[in-house]
């Protein structure tokens, strides 16, 4: 049988109350603290996590919502979120709301965590979250921040899409096109909206017409990639000189597409992706794309949701990062002439 609470308070001469009291970082002398640390590690004593934290009211335990484990995005946010936990002696719960729309899902994760006693939750999401749907929890004053997406009601770490855009599509334009399409992502996400106006301004910025018919619907998923890709092969001779696709998977979709359609990228169509997943730099041609900082992402979001549960800095506040151009080989694609004029 292991050693007790009321060992380690023999050993150290104490009561069972003081040896509580270290354990629970409450206020005792720095002389009685080193007796009972030393007494805990003379009898190897590992003080149980639950009833620690029935005693202090805390966890330590960090609840992650995400929409896919898998998914190689998501996991580079919880790296970060990870990183930021260990530095400030946290654990993490993680659970996956399998990509639904229903933002029922993340409610009853999210209430699912907080009956776990988790003393907060992050919800990673790339949309906005309704504050209808947490406003339960909301109201108890549950620790909640949104990490990639945003809430009118939460505080929240997100990238600055439409940043990341302008600098995907004046990349392009720099090359000299022209004519260039967008593979959208989810409708509605509001990071969706946001890229879209980026690659909207900076075509005006650049002096070419916004064309609604090179701005082709997907949802982020590859197979949205292949589906956009069959649409612009379709327009012939009309066909976009480069494409800018919404994120790093359906970027890899389209270039797949063109590939079987004897299109070579870059040799005959530029591509650009967004987020600079690992495989990113693997892709053959490797992807020219827009580098989120994900790991920081969730460092940050992470420390964030940290200083709610600490009490430290509970006003609503958020944080916009900077997104990177990261060039490579699938953009280097010539603009195509035709009697002087580039196309």
């Amino acid at each position: 049988m292991g050693a007790t609470i009321a060992d380690v308070a023999r050993i150290a001469g104490v009561s069972k109350a003081t040896v509580s009291r270290v354990i629970n970082n409450h206020s005792v002398r720095s002389t009685t603290r080193s007796k009972v640390l030393h007494a805990m590690r003379q009898l190897d004593y590992e003080p149980n996590a639950h009833a620690r934290g029935l005693t202090s009211g805390k966890s330590s335990v960090i609840g992650v919502i995400v929409p896919g484990i898998a998914n190689q995005f998501y996991g580079a946010i919880v790296d970060g979120v990870q990183a930021a936990l260990d530095s400030r002696g946290y654990h993490m719960i993680v659970t996956s709301t399998g990509h639904t729309a229903n933002q029922g899902r993340e409610w009853a994760a999210a209430k699912m965590l907080k009956e776990k006693r988790a003393d907060g939750v992050l919800v990673v999401t790339p949309r906005a979250l309704s504050p209808d749907n947490f406003m339960h929890l909301l109201k108890s004053s549950f620790p909640l921040v949104v990490a990639d997406g945003h809430s009118d009601a939460l505080s929240g770490v997100m990238v600055d899409n439409f940043e990341g855009a302008v600098k995907a599509v004046k990349h392009l334009t720099d090359l000299g096109h022209r004519k260039i399409a967008m593979v959208t992502g989810i409708p509605g996400a509001k990071e969706n909206l946001q890229r879209l106006s980026g690659y909207r301004d900076a075509l005006e910025g650049s002096g070419i017409e916004f064309r609604r018919d090179l701005v082709i619907p997907g949802n982020y998923a590859y197979q949205s990639g292949v589906a956009a890709a069959k649409k612009l092969v379709e327009m012939g001779k009309g066909m976009p000189t480069a494409i800018f696709a919404a994120n790093d998977y359906m970027a890899m979709g389209v270039i797949n597409h063109l590939s079987v359609c004897g299109i070579k990228v870059p040799g005959d169509v530029a591509v650009v992706g967004y987020d600079d997943i690992e495989s990113a730099a693997f892709f053959r041609p490797a992807l020219t794309t827009v580098r989120q900082p994900l790991v920081e992402l969730g460092k940050v979001a992470a420390h964030k949701l940290l200083s709610v549960v600490e009490g430290t800095e509970p006003e609503t506040v958020r944080i916009l990062l900077s997104a990177e151009l990261i060039v490579r080989d699938s953009s280097g694609a010539k603009p195509v002439v035709s009697n002087g004029q580039v196309s």
